[in-house]
């Protein structure tokens, strides 16, 4: 962590992720982030109290999301 941002180290994102990573890798605020999130719009697995976001799952949105740019 520096300056309060997750950066990996190595430059190269888990294939898992916890929030606050997804939300890093995706340029958007945390509470954005958690009420898409809320909301469905970002696909993820519970485990208990533990929320995890497949980094395949980002990557899908982000081209959907340029799909409708384009």
């Amino acid at each position: 962590m520096r300056n309060g941002k997750i950066i990996p180290s190595n430059g190269e994102w888990p294939e898992i992720m916890k929030p606050d990573e997804a939300a890093r890798y995706l340029r958007m605020s945390r509470k954005t982030f958690d009420k898409a999130l809320h909301q469905g719009r970002i696909p993820h697995t519970r485990f208990g109290r533990c929320i995890l976001i497949p980094k395949a799952a980002l990557d899908e949105l982000i081209e959907s999301a340029r799909d409708l740019v384009s």
